[in-house]
């Protein structure tokens, strides 16, 4: 048994590694944990003056500042490159994703504790070296959250069209996810990108929401959209991660929350309807609907249900009923 100099706890030789020999190193794993919630700052920085080249720490907080990374880097667009070698999964980073805010985040914490700076270089081969190690092993389990920073989630521009039918309204079934919207949001300073309209007074207030506007539909860019999810809404702690996805018109974020252990789930539209056993979602079928409307023939419409993975009824049934 060897006791971990990060977290204070006795763990069985195979769970601990020796900490490295490199400053650079010890720096980004400790800053990275601190980042993510897994350790306050000043644990880290006491942890850095500590680290000697006897001291060993647990495997999983190498994963754990490694998986922080490649979060930052998936809410970015930029993910892991997967492979297998001889039936051993690996993966590995290009340097050149490492985004410069992570980098500049890790470096506004070595102002303050005395640390060595990093460069992009250094973060790259700190989380190669931890996919090297432990990307293929018990380490690093292939669980949800660990999916939603990898690039396994593809967009597949032609829905399934078979006999002139377009598959159900938005089936769930053919999730499409939004470009650069895969992955976790961690970054601290990432907020919503909001303009300040005037100063508040205690007494200032807003009209209520009319009902029109509730009912109404709005066209909201991914990117925009995955900032509001910072924190849980059950218990308020910073979310580990959120996916964005869409059913047809209808945007889909999926959110981990460590503390509550739950993998949840919210929609921009109201569920209606029973279709097929199923409940499709209000702004599809009203899509649709309108989409009838406008006198266009059915290979037009099909084209238009395709762009945006809706369903729409059969060719006979539009000859039938519609024309």
């Amino acid at each position: 048994m060897r006791t971990c100099m990060i977290c204070g706890k006795f763990v069985s030789n195979e769970d601990t590694r020796p900490v490295s020999r490199t400053k650079a190193y010890n720096y980004i794993m400790l800053m990275s944990l601190s980042l993510s919630g897994q350790i306050n700052i000043e644990g880290a920085r006491t942890a850095a003056e500590r680290i000697t080249g006897m001291s060993r720490i647990c495997a999983m907080h190498i994963v754990h500042a490694a998986q922080y990374l490649l979060a930052e880097m998936a809410v970015k667009g930029r993910t892991i490159l997967c492979y297998d070698i001889d039936g051993v999964r690996t993966a590995y980073v290009n340097i050149g994703d490492i985004p410069g805010e992570l980098v500049s985040a890790l470096n506004r914490c070595a102002e303050d504790s005395g640390q060595t700076y990093v460069t992009a270089r250094d973060v790259g081969k700190f989380i190669n070296g931890a996919l090297q190690r432990f990307y293929s092993t018990s380490f690093w389990p292939s669980s949800e959250e660990e999916r939603i920073s990898e690039d396994v989630f593809h967009v597949d521009r032609d829905a399934e069209v078979s006999n002139g039918d377009v598959k159900l309204f938005g089936d769930e079934t053919h999730q499409h996810s939004a470009d650069n919207s895969r992955g976790l949001s961690l970054e601290r300073n990432d907020e919503p990108e909001c303009i300040t309209l005037s100063s508040c007074s205690s007494e200032q207030s807003l009209r209520e929401t009319g009902v029109a506007a509730l009912d109404q539909y709005y066209l909201v860019q991914g990117k925009l959209l995955v900032q509001l999810f910072k924190f849980c809404p059950k218990c308020g702690h910073r979310l580990n991660g959120t996916e964005l996805s869409n059913v047809g018109t209808a945007a889909i974020v999926k959110f981990v929350c460590n503390t509550c252990s739950t993998v949840q789930q919210w929609a921009s539209q109201e569920r209606t309807v029973a279709y097929n056993k199923k409940r499709t979602y209000k702004g599809n079928m009203d899509a649709a609907v309108a989409a009838v409307t406008t006198g266009l023939r059915y290979v037009e419409l099909r084209q238009w249900a395709k762009k945006l993975n809706l369903a729409l009824f059969s060719k006979d049934f539009f000859t039938k009923f519609v024309k």
